[in-house]
């Protein structure tokens, strides 16, 4: 029998807790030198800049996302001014709005002949919205 959705979350969630625990009050291992560049602002991004993006970028689609990555392919020119306009003031505002900050974390097998009934055998993987992935795709390309 598969892990319920309650085991996965306490398997990860301990993971993570075991992590911050033997790491938490370790001294750094390495010394860097200071940063030769200041980042205090970003750069707009062009209309196309993120035409770019998405055009480059594949169809997949997040559950959360109000209209499919196929739709707004689709009706690019149309769409293009918003969505530059959103990446904009993200970068602006130096936030993502609130509806875009969360991700649907789907369990996965590490290996296909992994034990299924092991919660160590999974990883969580993300599925992100797409203004997120542009912003994303908007470092790559910058």
């Amino acid at each position: 029998m598969q892990p319920t959705a309650q085991q996965l979350l306490d398997y990860f969630n301990e993971k993570v807790a075991s992590v911050r625990n033997s790491t938490g009050n370790t001294e750094p291992t390495t010394v860097l030198p200071p940063a030769a560049a200041v980042l205090d602002h970003f750069d707009e991004c062009s209309s196309e800049d993120v035409r770019n993006v998405i055009v480059s970028g594949t169809s997949k689609s997040c559950a959360l996302d109000p209209v499919p990555t196929t739709i707004v392919k689709q009706f690019l020119p149309e769409l293009i001014p918003y969505l530059t306009a959103m990446c904009n003031t993200s970068l602006q505002q130096d936030c993502l709005p609130e509806s875009q900050r969360c991700a649907i974390i789907t369990p996965r097998l590490k290996k296909p002949n992994a034990d299924p009934e092991d919660v160590k055998n999974y990883r969580p993987v993300s599925t992100l919205h797409l203004c997120l992935k542009l912003l994303s795709g908007w470092f790559v390309v910058a």
